[in-house]
């Protein structure tokens, strides 16, 4: 693929993974937060068992890597 084909993907799957995260907020709650922290909360929400099905995180370790890794947790 080489380096040039891969940042392409990466850009293609980010917007891709924008537009769904725009989309799916006529359907459900979706709160972003970054750091730490915010992962932290997230997992321990979701091992505490079933949470508001109507609520979506996306959880971003910084603020730097939008669009980079997100964990999406409902």
């Amino acid at each position: 693929m080489g380096a040039d084909g891969a940042e392409a993907r990466r850009r293609e799957y980010q917007a891709a993974e924008e537009r769904f995260t725009e989309r799916a907020a006529d359907w459900f709650r979706v709160t972003t937060r970054t750091g730490p922290d915010a992962m932290a909360d997230a997992f321990r929400q979701l091992i505490q068992g079933p949470g508001d099905p109507a609520a979506v995180r996306v959880v971003r370790p910084t603020a730097a890597s939008r669009g980079r890794r997100e964990a999406v947790i409902r």
